[in-house]
């Protein structure tokens, strides 16, 4: 193999790793936000406080 072939393919490799790595921050970014969401709107008639404000 060439080394620019080499070089392009490890590149590929790493902007690949970066962006699953990134859908990965993504993903777990909003979950976080649906997770508060989902704390923050459900009733609370039970008198159990999840969250203080």
């Amino acid at each position: 193999m060439r080394p620019m072939i080499l070089f392009l393919a490890i590149i590929a490799v790493l902007f690949l790793l970066g962006f699953a790595l990134h859908t990965l921050v993504w993903v777990a970014l909003v979950a976080l936000v649906v997770w508060l969401v989902v704390l923050m709107v459900r009733p609370h008639r039970r008198g159990r406080r999840w969250y203080s404000l």
